[in-house]
């Protein structure tokens, strides 16, 4: 009876147990099925039309005993379907009731279709009837402009983004266009849209670019789209098509055609200043600017910028310049960047999301970059190979990875094939290698052993390739055909890829942060990283674009975060005059009229803009200091407070200042030596009131240049010194062996502290003898640290400016021991009350020397542009290229038609008639020392015997010119190399590739940049020349445009 009971109420406890348990799952699996069905549902709403075509069978089914007849057929079936679209529409009709009641729940969100606008702007027939015949025309060419845009839409697969509209109804309205917009975003849209409306009107368009590559790029580009008999090609080297209607052409060209008045400016409608941001360049930004001062007020310019932060202060000054204008920025990427790290060959996240949505860096990323501080460097560092292993993985391939050197770029891609990357298929290896088979073909043999194709052309066919300036032109415009096309999966590239390109990829990767500008290294700036990144993202392919940092010692991923955040940078003008540009200026008008242009460049707008703030400043603080003089406060009864005011503040900013001078020099040896100790050298140092030794075991840098040790104490304990906050002084007295030792063993620290010890008692390491460098004492003058000033109103003379500048002039001449007896023998240094008196009249002593200071600042910067000006003139009036007024001489004129960095050394080479007589070989040779400027290191060839007259020749001259230039403070020429003589003459005289690259110590892309370079200066002498000189230099053109130069039109 009881096991009964035991069993009966087991029975109830399973059952209480399993009975909900069933139940839950059951109504799981209802509630499952339910939003899977709703959901299948509400996904064919997004298009309806598909739904109700199912719902109409195609073909009619025949009903038993119907007839046969056709027609009945047809009418049969157009019943069937229209009681098939009744029930969709109802069935539609409840899922719409349905889905805005799940809506309000908050159970699913329902992607909502982008509302079009309505454009039309029909009018009804009374309305119309009523209009007068200028409003009527007026609506007609509304809608005919409206009918462009939709005709120019219609060409993309895409809408448009709202930036672009803008900068569209601009264009359309009349107007010139500023664009700033994030690279990729398509801001080049609004550009093409230009040329659309040139070749509808029957006007012509220019499209300028900053390098030929781009101009290539987009040639290829335009000719597609708008058929090549109505595109043309332009870049100094290269004339293709040029009286077409679309012109693709360098911004230098442009310039060119503006200063001769070319006749293909007269039906000139829009102009196209692509990168514009590139005004900002040191050596050719001034283009820019010349271009966008001289063009026509007619013309429209439109202009593309990457995002810049002060797009505003450059669209003012364009509207002040150009007229009408529209600012367009846009800030917005059409693909979000996310920000990622390699770090020991895991891929981290940048930035997580806390629970309150706030963005902060990844708590893993950092305790990875934490622990690898104690590791290796091979064990933090992440490989190429494994980082593009990776990147495979992750699917985020295809991707460029930007390495800021060219030899690393070669080396990389033989790593990878090295490490056995093979990333492209059978079929993509075919598509390839019929590119290789082209360029192969028009390469000479003994050429293409020259340049060392075969392992490029090896990591081609892998989808590995390498993009940088040595390279041929021809291979790189086959890298990016080929990386658009797909075929290539990894492009290690320097920044050249990044101005401008257009090669968009899944992933861009930094392989540093720190790259070589020709002097040091340095850290990349915000708009670089923004640059690099920006081709991160394809638009119509990928959701996502990613920007990777491998990560390397001493990166903080704070520091990425920071270039990453900050997407914008300042745009500044490097606008300066020119020696061709002061002829060319003054040929079409007066001094006067030339300073009025370079008055409105957008250097002295930025110029002005600052010193309005500068000049108020100013006049501000002068009145201040007025009021403490009015006040009559600043009065004593033993002398005149201002003259003694003015000698104590001379005399502490003299202390100030040789304390200053000390600080540095002390900062400059204290890093000599950080510079040259290692690892084991022992130091002396103060330490309280005793010296200690102690020996290095550690030696780091930071990304700003400091220097850290870290030392081992003789009691055993570890001390950090840096070279910016050291405090005492800091001696080498000797070294130690210390291999064995580790700084981060308690024991080893120990015994390395003992035999430290030791050596010192046995004078191993004695103490240096005692420094008399030291902080001079400086004169305890009452007082608190005023610094002189000068003043308007001055009781040391008149009550007049003029005088106070005197008497500063005076106090400078002075010296010190004169000064000091001069404030101690002055009648107020002995007034009870001096102290309370220069405490009163420190306030006033800042206040005038800030004044003077902020009108000096004024004054400089409003003449600047003018005073380089005037320099370059006087060099001119030196040399007779401009008469006594300013008038151009003949010499004049032929300087005005060099357009080079070395303008004014060609053209004294040509007046002085060194060119003339030379054979074409020869003359080639001798442009090149003229024109050629060695940014890298090239040891190139000696200079043949046959050429070194004329070589020393040009040396002279450009020897003289740079004198008479350092005379009168103008602007120097360049400095010209002789490293390319040889290697230019051995080309000129048929000599194979292989001769000329190593006569010239250069690679094949530098080299073939070079004579295109050349070929342009012959060019220029061939028109300025004379007959005997233009007829050689035509000859010499033939000469060198042969082989790869020849082939490398684009």
């Amino acid at each position: 009876m009881y096991w009964l009971l035991f069993a009966l109420w087991t029975l109830g406890i399973l059952a209480a147990i399993i009975c909900p348990i069933v139940m839950f799952i059951w109504l799981f699996r209802k509630v499952n099925t339910t939003f899977r069905v709703f959901g299948e549902q509400a996904s064919r709403l997004s298009d309806p039309l598909n739904d109700l075509q199912e719902a109409a069978p195609l073909t009619p089914l025949r009903a038993p005993g119907a007839s046969g007849d056709p027609a009945t057929l047809a009418q049969a079936h157009q019943v069937r379907q229209q009681v098939a679209l009744s029930r969709q529409v109802r069935r539609y009709r409840r899922l719409d009731a349905a889905k805005e009641r799940w809506e309000k729940l908050g159970l699913i969100e329902m992607p909502r279709k982008r509302r079009r606008k309505n454009h039309s702007s029909s009018l009804p027939a009374q309305d119309w009837e009523q209009l007068s015949p200028a409003q009527k025309l007026a609506s007609f060419k509304r809608n005919q402009i409206r009918g462009e845009v939709n005709d120019f839409a219609n060409r993309f697969d895409y809408p448009l983004d709202d930036f672009q509209l803008r900068a569209i109804d601009a264009l359309q309205a009349g107007k010139s266009v500023l664009v700033a917009a994030p690279t990729g975003s398509g801001k080049t849209l609004v550009g093409d849209f230009a040329l659309f409306l040139a070749l509808k009107r029957g006007l012509r368009a220019f499209y300028t670019t900053p390098i030929k590559a781009l101009s290539n790029q987009k040639f290829r580009d335009f000719s597609a789209s708008y058929g090549s008999e109505n595109v043309g090609l332009l870049t100094g080297d290269v004339s293709v098509n040029p009286a077409a209607p679309i012109v693709v052409m360098t911004t230098e060209v442009l310039r060119n055609m503006l200063y001769r008045q070319d006749k293909r400016l007269e039906d000139l409608g829009f102009v196209i200043l692509d990168e514009v941001h590139y005004l900002a360049d040191r050596y050719r930004g001034p283009v820019w600017e010349e271009v966008i001062l001289h063009l026509d007020s007619q013309v429209k310019v439109i202009a593309l910028s990457a995002t810049v932060s002060n797009a505003e202060e450059f669209g003012q000054w364009l509207r002040e310049v150009r007229g009408n204008l529209e600012i367009v920025v846009s800030e917005k990427r059409p693909v979000p960047l996310y920000q990622h790290m390699f770090v020991g060959g895991r891929l981290f996240d940048l930035e997580t999301k806390t629970k309150g949505g706030k963005s902060r860096l990844n708590p893993a990323l950092l305790a990875q970059t934490r622990q690898s501080l104690g590791e290796s460097r091979a064990g933090s560092h992440t490989s190429l190979p494994a980082a593009v292993a990776q990147l495979q993985e992750s699917n985020l391939l295809p991707a460029i990875v930007f390495i800021f050197s060219r030899s690393r770029c070669d080396q990389g891609q033989k790593q990878l094939i090295a490490a056995g990357m093979d990333l492209t298929n059978p079929q993509e290896k075919q598509q390839i290698q019929s590119y290789l088979d082209d360029i192969a073909e028009n390469i000479p043999g003994h050429d293409f052993f020259a340049l060392g194709l075969d392992p490029l052309f090896a990591g081609l066919r892998r989808g590995i390739a390498v993009h940088h300036a040595g390279l041929l032109p021809v291979l790189k415009e086959a890298v990016e055909k080929m990386f658009a096309a797909g075929l290539l999966k990894v492009v290690l590239a320097t920044e050249t890829l990044a101005l401008g390109i257009n090669m968009p990829a899944r992933s861009v990767t930094i392989e540093s942060l720190r790259k070589w500008d020709g002097h040091e290294f340095q850290m990349l700036t915000a708009g670089q990283y923004t640059q690099l990144t920006g081709r991160a993202g394809r638009r119509g392919i990928d959701t996502l674009g990613h920007g990777i940092v491998i990560y390397r010692p001493g990166i903080d991923p704070a520091i990425v975060a920071g270039l990453a955040a900050r997407r914008t940078y300042p745009l500044k003008s490097a606008f300066t005059p020119t020696y061709n540009m002061a002829v060319n200026l003054l040929s079409r008008g007066s001094i006067s009229e030339t300073r009025d242009i370079l008055r409105r460049s957008f250097a002295q707008f930025q110029a002005d803009r600052s010193l309005v703030g500068k000049a108020q400043q100013a006049k501000e603080k002068q009145k201040e200091a007025d009021k403490i003089i009015a006040s009559g406060t600043l009065e004593c009864s033993q002398g005149d407070i201002y003259e003694y005011v003015r000698l104590h503040s001379e005399l502490q900013s003299r202390d100030a200042d040789r304390a200053r001078a000390l600080a540095r020099e002390q900062l400059r040896q204290r890093n000599e030596l950080f510079r040259c100790l290692k690892r084991g050298d022992v130091l002396v140092y103060p330490n309280g009131q005793r010296t200690r030794h102690g020996v290095v075991m550690k030696k780091s840098f930071t990304r700003s240049g400091e220097i850290s040790l870290r030392v081992l104490e003789d009691n055993a304990k570890l001390r950090d010194f840096s070279s910016n906050y050291l405090a005492g002084d800091l001696a080498l007295v000797g070294q130690m062996l210390v291999e064995d030792y580790s700084e981060r063993k308690p024991r080893d620290r120990q015994r390395l502290a003992s035999k430290l010890r030791l050596a010192v008692r046995d004078n191993l390491f004695p103490d240096p003898p005692t420094s008399s460098a030291s902080l001079p004492s400086l004169p305890a003058l009452a007082g608190s640290s005023a610094v002189s000033s000068s003043s308007q109103v001055d009781k040391l003379g008149a009550n007049t400016g003029t005088q106070g500048k005197i008497i500063d002039t005076e106090l400078s001449n002075l010296s010190e021991q004169r000064l000091e007896e001069m404030v101690v023998s002055h009648p107020v240094a002995h007034c009870p009350k001096v102290r309370e008196h220069l405490k009163k009249a420190s306030r006033w002593v800042r206040l005038e020397r800030q004044a003077v200071k902020l009108r000096r600042q004024v004054e400089i910067s409003e003449g600047k542009l003018v005073n380089t000006f005037d320099r370059v003139v006087a060099v001119l009036k030196r040399l007779d290229y401009l008469s006594a007024d300013g008038k151009v001489s003949e010499a004049g004129q032929v300087l005005a038609r060099i357009y080079s960095e070395y303008d004014l050394l060609i053209a004294q080479c040509v007046l002085q008639d060194v060119f003339a007589g030379l054979s074409p070989a020869r003359l080639a040779a001798a442009c090149s020392a003229a024109s050629y400027e060695a940014r890298r290191e090239v040891s190139g060839a000696p200079v043949p015997s046959s050429l070194k007259p004329v070589v020393n020749r040009i040396e002279a001259l450009a020897e003289n010119l740079r004198a008479i230039q350092s005379e009168l403070g103008a602007p120097k020429i360049p400095q010209s190399s002789c490293a390319l003589v040889a290697a230019t003459y051995a080309w000129a005289k048929g000599k194979p590739l292989a001769v000329a690259i190593e006569a010239g110590g250069l690679e094949a892309g530098d080299f073939v940049r070079a004579m295109k370079q050349l070929l342009d200066a012959l060019r220029q002498l061939e028109t300025i020349g004379s007959v005997e000189t233009s007829a050689s230099a035509r000859k010499a053109q033939k000469l060198i445009l042969r082989g790869v130069v020849a082939w490398s039109d684009f």
